[in-house]
């Protein structure tokens, strides 16, 4: 694309020659050799100058300025490093094997802040600690095209046992049955979710079975902390990774599983990784209506039911800015639970909804 096409000036695009950030490096030779030497920095330029002063250039590969709004850096610290609010400036480095790079800047003096995991746009990440006091995120982006891994052949039956008749053949063995869909619809509190898994789960026209987050949550009889609040990060991470499991189950018993909840993409990580190791196909659905037809819904729910406005208003603006899974979020306002379950159907019989 053109500057031209774009409503550019045509010289915009030339003012800008290269990107360097300099580093102010109290330990100097420290950062020398972990940049240069254990991170594999091509040494481009080295000066020395009066009263011991020195600055050296290193070729870091492409350079490229990334902006990002509040509501995208707290979603990527969500999704990178289990909410830990990074540094206003960090350093973003691709490298072709994340873990192996990570372990090896780990022993050359950095301090580890996040493991590398895999996030919802396809890249490993991790979060470091590097001399000169620099945020470092590695990543390893993976390749997005390549089909999710296909589950493990079934074993071959064992020889039937020899028999005197006919009548003591055992039967043959079961085929496995094919894996079933993981289909994920999520959403703020009033955005309609439960009733669109509800009636998805039910007119499957498959085998199929509806998992509300909900029930989990209700499932911890002591101890349980309110979902929304901060506190209660460890306890829906272990919550969530409860529910990938058992649609994993699920699914390789031949069900479709449909999965509602607030499942924002901070708590996705697991979902993928659990349907990638059975092979199973996995959509990812928002409903997202505006915010005052959420809150409207919100305050008609049943006693009991989360329905306080302010707490709804911040769910809704969780799910805001979903960046690159910006187009699995459908606009629902004004639509009924019919015509939420046809967008829903639509946008997932076309595959735009699939990210594993």
């Amino acid at each position: 694309m053109t500057s031209e096409e774009i409503g550019a000036p045509a010289t915009a695009a030339q003012r800008v020659r290269q990107l360097r950030l300099v580093v102010h490096a109290e330990d100097f030779e420290r950062a020398l050799a972990f940049y240069r030497d254990a991170l594999g920095m091509t040494e481009q330029e080295a000066y020395d100058g009066e009263g011991g002063a020195r600055v050296v250039i290193l070729d870091a590969g492409r350079a490229t300025l990334e902006l990002s709004n509040p509501a995208q850096v707290a979603y990527i610290d969500r999704v990178e490093a289990e909410g830990r609010p990074s540094d206003r400036l960090r350093i973003a480095l691709e490298v072709d094997d994340g873990p192996a790079v990570t372990a090896e800047l780990v022993a050359a003096g950095a301090e580890l802040e996040a493991e590398p995991r895999e996030t919802p746009w396809r890249s490993v990440n991790s979060r470091l600690r590097a001399p000169a006091d620099l945020q470092l995120t590695l990543f390893q982006e993976l390749d997005a095209s390549a089909p999710a891994p296909a589950p493990a052949p079934a074993p071959a039956p064992a020889p039937a046992p020899q028999a005197s008749d006919a009548t003591d053949v055992p039967d043959p063995a079961p085929e496995r049955a094919a894996l079933g869909d993981i289909i994920v619809v999520t959403g703020p509190s009033g955005s309609g979710k439960s009733t669109v898994g509800a009636l998805l789960a039910e007119r499957s026209g498959r085998r199929a079975v509806h998992l509300e987050t909900d029930r989990f949550y209700s499932a911890i009889r002591s101890g349980a902390v309110a979902p929304h609040l901060p506190e209660a990060h460890a306890q829906n991470e272990v919550v969530v990774a409860t529910i990938a499991a058992a649609a994993a189950s699920w699914s390789v018993g031949g069900y479709d599983v449909v999965v509602d909840g607030v499942v924002g993409p901070w708590f996705l990580p697991p979902i993928v990784d659990a349907a990638r190791e059975v092979g199973a196909p996995l959509h990812y659905v928002v409903l997202r209506p505006s915010v005052d037809a959420t809150v409207e819904r919100a305050k008609a729910r049943s006693a009991g039911a989360l329905r306080d406005e302010a707490v709804v208003r911040d769910l809704h603006g969780q799910f805001a800015d979903l960046g690159a899974l910006e187009p699995h979020a459908l606009d629902t306002t004004g639509l009924d639970a019919e015509q939420s379950l046809e967008a829903v159907r639509a946008a997932l019989d076309g595959g735009a909804m699939r990210i594993a």
